[in-house]
């Protein structure tokens, strides 16, 4: 499992993630900077979506369930079957 983190329209942000070690971000295509980020995510190791991927919600009802089957079987919120790379 990779852990991405959301920087939307961020540029800022997401070289500050960069610097500290985050290696895999979402961030806005129209963002400045775009391609020098993902330029320096990619020479990293990383690199950077253009929006987020599927992830597991836990605000509706059958949170219990759908972390449960998360945990256990290594796929996506909302029950697609997709498995998490």
């Amino acid at each position: 499992m990779v852990d991405v983190l959301d920087c939307a329209d961020g540029s800022g942000q997401a070289l500050a993630a960069l610097r500290i070690g985050q290696l895999w971000l979402v961030l806005w295509r129209t963002s400045p900077g775009w391609n020098e980020i993902a330029a320096i995510a990619a020479e990293r190791g990383g690199g950077v979506l253009e929006e987020a991927p599927a992830a597991l919600d836990l605000a509706g009802r059958g949170a219990e369930r759908r972390l449960h089957d998360w945990l256990h079987m290594g796929t996506t919120a909302g029950d697609s079957g997709r498995p998490l790379s």
